[in-house]
């Protein structure tokens, strides 16, 4: 079994701006660690978004419904190496510090950026997330790190993540007038730290619990590809054409017994 933790933080000490440790970090790495002393059957392995070259999003969603899957990749950048690494994890904790009351932008970039995995389609195979577990760790200076968490899970469970029970931790400071005071806070919250390690022991026990489960995949917007879209080509006003005379994408699902 493969267990990784995803850091959004760019905060650290070798980072010239913060020169300092991020605790989004340390909270993730205690998880981690935690799991593999207690279970000789869990490889974890913590991946900094901050050493990657991630771009933004190019158009999932966009009018070729099927153009954003790992046939036809949008860009490239370091995405292709996380792609391996996500598709491997049988589990993934996701973490990220407290920005105006939401999750990093580099973690919001990465997870949109994880939609060639679980491609428009009604093939299992192609639908790379379902069944995967998640678990969510955050960290804010005053307030909304509980949201921030839960706003992690909310955006992976449409991927078609599993969430198990007890899946988020969090650390929330206290007013403070320097960074100092900060560090005291963090080391004083031991309650963070435990709950960071049952996210992954939950995360490690529903891994165990799924294995070898297969899902049910009900996408309505489902359609056959088309020799263009098979090559890789799109062209809007032809698709747009062909989908009007087989009639849109409900005659499709009907024969299929989908809607």
């Amino acid at each position: 079994m493969k267990i990784i933790g995803i850091n959004s933080s760019l905060r650290s000490k070798n980072n010239p701006i913060s020169q300092h440790e991020s605790f989004t970090r340390t909270l993730l790495s205690e998880s981690l660690e935690y799991i593999n002393k207690k279970h000789r059957d869990v490889e974890v392995e913590i991946i900094d978004l901050g050493d990657y070259n991630i771009g933004f999003e190019q158009g999932a969603y966009s009018s070729d419904e099927n153009f954003v899957q790992m046939e036809h990749l949008d860009q490239d950048d370091d995405m292709k190496k996380l792609y391996k690494k996500i598709l491997q994890a049988d589990g993934i904790i996701f973490s990220s510090p407290t920005y105006w009351g939401y999750p990093s932008g580099l973690l919001k970039t990465f997870i949109e950026r994880l939609t060639p995995l679980d491609e428009i389609s009604d093939s299992s195979k192609k639908r790379r997330l379902q069944g995967k577990v998640a678990g969510a760790i955050s960290t804010s200076k005053f307030d909304g790190a509980s949201r921030v968490a839960q706003d992690i899970l909310s955006m992976v469970n449409y991927l078609g993540f599993i969430i198990p029970p007890h899946a988020f931790a969090f650390h929330t400071g206290r007013t403070t007038s320097s960074v100092l005071e900060d560090d005291n806070d963090f080391k004083e919250d031991y309650f963070a730290v435990r709950n960071s390690q049952i996210v992954a022991e939950n995360v490690y026990l529903m891994c165990k619990a799924l294995k070898g489960k297969s899902w049910k995949i009900y996408q309505e917007f489902t359609h056959p590809l088309s020799k263009a879209e098979k090559n890789g080509v799109f062209d809007l006003k032809k698709e747009t054409l062909a989908a009007k005379k087989a009639g849109f994408y409900r005659n499709h699902n009907k024969k299929k017994g989908l809607v």
